[in-house]
């Protein structure tokens, strides 16, 4: 798989306001901003996905945070993806923790958890959809 790359200066709320809904929230592991994070039912602390969580996905981290730190995340709605994406295509949680890669870089046995549908170039549609489909 092959993840999307955020430059961390350019994750943010979409200046195409409205409809975008985040949550403050304190991190159980150092997060960085466009990470994809779940709340550990363990702990209460958010921390990175990946495949292992994906029942849990949350949303995806606008701000980064250290260790107990606290971080701004962003849970529906438009929001600057910080890296170069393609439209149409949908991007889902990678294997990876935190990662975010396109769909068709899913392999056999992967389940499709999906992230977001590019909306511009720079942009995406939060649509966390855990859809239980496991790649043939």
């Amino acid at each position: 798989m092959t993840d999307i790359v955020p430059v961390e200066a350019n994750v943010g709320i979409s200046d195409v306001v409205g409809g975008q809904t985040t949550e403050i929230a304190q991190a159980g592991e150092a997060i960085s901003r466009g990470q994809v994070y779940y709340k550990n039912p363990t702990t209460a602390y958010l921390a990175k996905c990946d495949e292992s969580d994906k029942l849990s996905v949350a949303g995806v981290a606008i701000t980064a945070a250290d260790a107990d730190g606290w971080f701004v995340g962003v849970t529906s709605g438009r929001y600057a993806v910080g890296a170069s994406v393609s439209i149409p295509d949908d991007y889902v949680l990678s294997a990876t923790a935190g990662g975010i890669c396109p769909r068709s870089d899913l392999v056999t046995g992967d389940t499709v958890v999906e992230i977001f549908n590019a909306a511009s170039a720079t942009e995406g549609i939060l649509k966390i959809n855990n859809t239980g489909i496991v790649v043939p």
